[in-house]
């Protein structure tokens, strides 16, 4: 997939984050050349979609990707707040 492929794909998504998130994660691991998860850690245990996690006032939670030890991701709609997103995250 090319950085113009990937554009034309996404330009015109308005739909909610639940409707695309994965799949705009999957054409972007394609883009850049990384595995995405399903095909890199098929046990879904350190790099997944919708891992479980404990925030930090202790109440349950979920990250929207999550790579164990290097990153997590939050996704947002477009007219969301990504303040908000980073305190979810965290």
């Amino acid at each position: 997939m090319t950085p113009e492929q990937f554009a034309a794909t996404w330009r015109e998504w308005n739909g909610k984050e639940s409707g695309a998130y994965q799949e705009h994660f999957n054409d972007l691991c394609t883009l850049v050349g990384h595995g995405t998860p399903a095909k890199t850690d098929p046990s879904a245990t350190w790099y997944c979609f919708q891992k479980s996690v404990a925030k930090d006032n202790g109440r349950p939670g979920f990250a929207d990707v999550w790579y164990g030890g290097r990153f997590g991701v939050e996704y947002k709609s477009p007219s969301d707040d990504l303040e908000a997103a980073y305190r979810q995250l965290l």
